[in-house]
């Protein structure tokens, strides 16, 4: 009985059908990692405005300080032999990856090298900065904040053209007794759209949310530079409305 074998043409079939299902397949894998990587930084941002909601239910309702010095910030303090987590994290566990953006691992934080990167922390309104370049004042109390659901605590920080880190993020407009900080502090506190073109953001009162929308300094429906902006014209979603 003679056996019968693939002829070129039926070979040729196969691998041509090989490769569109690998050529179909590839865009769903990278779609399900960057999904995956999402729903990780959604978390960790959570985890974050959750531990700084905690810190100010215990003390009067004043949300963590952004920086008390070079050393001393709202994500980690610098200690003899390293780092420790900052004075926000005594209200909850912290681990490294918390601290880290999933899509960002590798970059540089911007700031004092300890490789913390890829989110920042409201410093116009909520977290005092006591110490540094920018001129943050008073900052609002949970309890004095007229929306909590619509003030940004936490997001992806991205700011400039190529693309840099930062730590403390900024409102667009200045606002006398909170942050009169200049504009170039300013845009070099804004936010990242790194994920299917939406920022990341936690809010005071514990949700996280997936914005797409993105304005520069001006107010203009526009990013301030490469795919980095504010997350509304106006002070808004800084100060929850409270202004």
């Amino acid at each position: 009985m003679r056996t019968h074998g693939f002829t070129l043409v039926e070979l040729a079939a196969v691998f041509g059908l090989v490769s569109l299902l690998f050529a179909l397949s590839v865009p769903a894998v990278r779609a399900m990692r960057g999904a995956a990587v999402d729903a990780k930084c959604k978390s960790n941002l959570r985890e974050m405005a959750l531990a700084a909601i905690a810190y100010a239910e215990e003390h009067r309702g004043a949300f963590p300080p952004a920086m008390r010095g070079f050393d001393d910030c709202w994500d980690f303090r610098r200690t003899r032999d390293g780092w420790e987590p900052g004075e926000m994290w005594g209200y909850a566990a912290v681990p490294d990856s918390v601290l880290a953006c999933p899509k960002c691992y590798g970059e540089s934080d911007n700031y004092a090298g300890v490789g913390f990167t890829g989110y920042n922390y409201n410093t116009s309104f909520a977290g005092r900065e006591d110490y540094g370049g920018g001129k943050s004042g008073m900052r609002l109390t949970l309890r004095r904040v007229r929306n909590p659901s619509r003030m940004a605590l936490f997001g992806d920080a991205g700011y400039g053209e190529p693309e840099s880190m930062n730590k403390f993020m900024r409102a667009p407009r200045v606002l006398r007794g909170y942050d009169s900080s200049g504009s170039a502090i300013r845009k070099a506190g804004t936010q990242s759209y790194r994920h299917f073109r939406r920022c990341n953001v936690s809010f005071a009162d514990g949700h996280v949310e997936s914005l797409r929308a993105v304005y520069d300094i001006a107010g203009n429906p526009r990013p301030q530079a490469g795919h980095t902006g504010f997350l509304s014209k106006g002070n808004a979603l800084y100060c929850g409305d409270t202004f």
